[in-house]
């Protein structure tokens, strides 16, 4: 039977995401895909990234597809999915456990489906468009606070998603790419959150772009003061 796009995005999350636990120990092939040695791929990352490329394209193969590790694997630009296999790879190959697997599926230029998957500590954060999130199936919403705590964990798809739970008030991040923040935008927002560029403006997801999430009266308080 053909899942949905929500029941194909939780299934294909948590396959890629036990499959990335079952080697955090192990010794990996790094790579590096800039000169400064700041940003890695393994072969986890290219592995995790098969899974769920394979799985979207099995059930929805006209559904455009962009990948941190393969790029866009077809010119669909009207309903795509946005995907980063290993979102945090850095942690992953110093055996930090702050790591995920963010998935998110656009539709006519807006998120739809929202899925992130932190398999160390098992759990899945899940957004669809006009009916909330979740973290493992119970009801999320953002922290109330309008005092500033934030963190910078090397993971901007975890951290969104802990904004979403309320752990963290609020993220920022300049020069992110769509995969690192396109599913934890939407959770945030489900979770009664607003998300937009640090320039006040609305989130593309084909493009770099910075990115602040946070409750409403926080994201007021903080681009009052930008006035």
């Amino acid at each position: 039977m053909k899942p949905t796009r929500l029941e194909l995005a939780k299934q294909l999350s948590l396959e890629a995401g036990k499959f990335a636990f079952s080697q955090f120990n192990e010794v990996h092939h790094v790579q590096y895909k800039d000169t400064l040695f700041n940003d890695p791929v393994t072969d986890v990352d290219r592995a995790c990234e098969k899974i769920i490329v394979e799985g979207i394209q099995k059930y929805f193969p006209e559904d455009g597809i962009i990948g941190e590790e393969g790029g866009p694997y077809n010119a669909n630009t009207k309903n795509y999915w946005v995907i980063d296999p290993l979102d945090g790879t850095q942690n992953f190959t110093h055996l930090l456990p702050l790591y995920c697997v963010s998935i998110c599926y656009v539709e006519h230029t807006k998120a739809q489906i929202g899925v992130i998957y932190a398999p160390y500590f098992q759990e899945l954060f899940v957004a669809s468009r006009g009916n909330g999130a979740t973290l493992n199936e119970k009801p999320i919403k953002v922290s109330e606070e309008i005092e500033n705590f934030s963190r910078h964990f090397g993971t901007s798809a975890l951290s969104l998603a802990w904004v979403a739970c309320g752990r963290l008030s609020y993220y920022k991040a300049h020069e992110l790419f769509p995969w690192d923040f396109a599913a934890g935008s939407l959770i945030v927002e489900e979770a009664g959150g607003e998300a937009c560029t640090m320039e006040n403006t609305p989130l593309t997801f084909f493009q770099p772009q910075s990115i602040f999430a946070s409750n409403k009266r926080l994201k007021q308080k903080h681009f009052e003061g930008l006035k």
